[in-house]
């Protein structure tokens, strides 16, 4: 079991709740790349069923790369999010870099995806508070949020908004995570259902989403 340092509590684990998510939401910064092939590799039928939005943080220029990178490796259609896309099963939607990517509900009750300014939070863009933020205030329970390897706390306030409406948030792990800050820190503050490497997230996900999960 993991040492927790002096002075610092353990932090209490959330139960993982049976909800089958309706959308997926996946942030990550320093090693995310490595760590989302391996996670979006576990989770093939996954993307067929519901979206799955990432927010990693990279700089603008490497936006469609990264999509046809996770094409390549992971054999799953991915785009690059853009603004009034409906948001729908049968893609990975990736953040652009250098703005911000979240979820809005249309008055006809259809899911698209909004383009903010990357002046509207933080240091960090795309940032995964927001895009978390936003999957909690459209789909409350049905998401499924997970925080990979990263430097920061980004998502950390995100993953509060979720837990608050009985979503599930999971993390990658600290044994497999090239830093331990993005996932830790929401591990700390209590709203992590589980922790674990990204292969293993992906076999959860898959199992949530399919109503199998023990």
């Amino acid at each position: 079991p993991a040492t927790i340092p002096a002075g610092r509590a353990a932090p209490v684990a959330r139960p993982l709740e049976r909800t089958r998510p309706k959308v997926i939401v996946v942030g990550a910064s320093t090693g995310g790349p490595q760590a989302l092939v391996s996670l979006l590799s576990h989770m093939p039928r996954v993307a067929s069923r519901v979206p799955i939005v990432v927010a990693q943080h990279m700089p603008p220029i490497f936006g469609a790369i990264f999509a046809s990178h996770l094409k390549q490796h992971v054999g799953l259609p991915a785009c690059e999010a853009a603004e009034g896309k409906p948001l729908l099963p049968g893609s990975i939607y990736l953040a652009p870099g250098g703005c911000h990517t979240v979820i809005r509900r249309k008055p006809d009750g259809q899911m698209i995806l909004t383009m903010l300014p990357s002046e509207a939070r933080g240091p960090w863009r795309p940032s995964i508070d927001l895009l978390f933020t936003s999957a909690a205030d459209c789909f409350g329970a049905d998401a499924l949020a997970i925080a990979l390897t990263g430097m920061g706390k980004d998502g950390t306030e995100g993953a509060q908004d979720l837990t608050r409406r009985g979503a599930n948030v999971i993390v990658q792990d600290e044994a497999s995570s090239v830093v331990w800050g993005i996932p830790g820190s929401i591990a700390d503050a209590g709203f992590a259902a589980a922790q674990l490497p990204p292969d293993k997230l992906g076999d959860l996900a898959q199992s949530l989403v399919e109503g199998n999960a023990a």
